[in-house]
């Protein structure tokens, strides 16, 4: 009886459609381990001129640089103890304001350009650096490049490739007013996602995300 009892529990559609099926919970937890980045995020408030810098892991340091009177910042992300900037050569456009400006320039007030945010690409390995800043300069100055008719088109092709982190930040809050050239603080949230592999920074709480698409043109 015990036997047919238990024939009888493997053949059941409720059991099978169980095993077959996972509960939600384990489907999130099965996805959420197969995502190949991960995610960090942190808050802070600053005061209008002041400099802000977080570690990031794999040697990386976000920044937030403040711009005289008050005017805003820049958002750079570089190794620690350098001023290389890891994020301007995947930021284009490479003469005028990009997503790292969170500050007042190019016709728009700092007050105009926190509200809304910004996300920014920076790499993640010196050797991608030292690659990309050079064909950076190749397209600005394409006389100087090895191959002057296709130095553009060979930045934005290796910019689609190369391996990046992205840093999204958004000014939650800050003085409504005033000039729109300037501010006196901002309350900012800072969204990292890095690749699997990053020696990501343990005071920051990582969870595993989807990666950022690959850079358009």
């Amino acid at each position: 009886m015990i036997v047919g009892l238990l024939l009888a529990l493997a053949s059941s559609p409720a059991l099978s459609q169980s095993r077959a099926h996972p509960s939600p919970e384990k489907q999130e937890e099965s996805s959420l381990e197969n995502l190949p980045c991960r995610r960090a995020v942190f808050e802070a408030r600053i005061r209008g001129g002041e400099a802000y810098s977080r570690s990031l892991g794999g040697g990386l340091v976000f920044h937030l640089r403040p711009e005289e009177k008050n005017q805003g910042w820049q958002i750079v992300v570089s190794p620690e103890g350098s001023q290389q900037d890891w994020a301007y050569p995947v930021n284009p456009p490479l003469r005028s304001a990009n997503a790292q400006a969170m500050m007042t320039g190019w016709g728009e007030g700092v007050r105009a350009r926190l509200s809304y945010s910004h996300q920014v690409r920076f790499l993640v390995h010196k050797a991608d650096y030292e690659r990309m800043s050079q064909l950076v300069s190749d397209a600005l100055w394409p006389y100087s490049a090895k191959d002057p008719e296709h130095a553009t088109e060979a930045y934005f092709d290796e910019l689609a490739r190369v391996q990046t982190g992205t840093v999204e930040v958004t000014a939650l809050d800050y003085d409504r007013d005033g000039p729109p050239e300037s501010v006196q603080w901002m309350r900012f949230r800072a969204v990292v996602v890095t690749p699997g592999d990053f020696a990501a920074d343990p005071q920051l709480d990582w969870r595993p995300a989807a990666c950022p698409p690959p850079a358009a043109p």
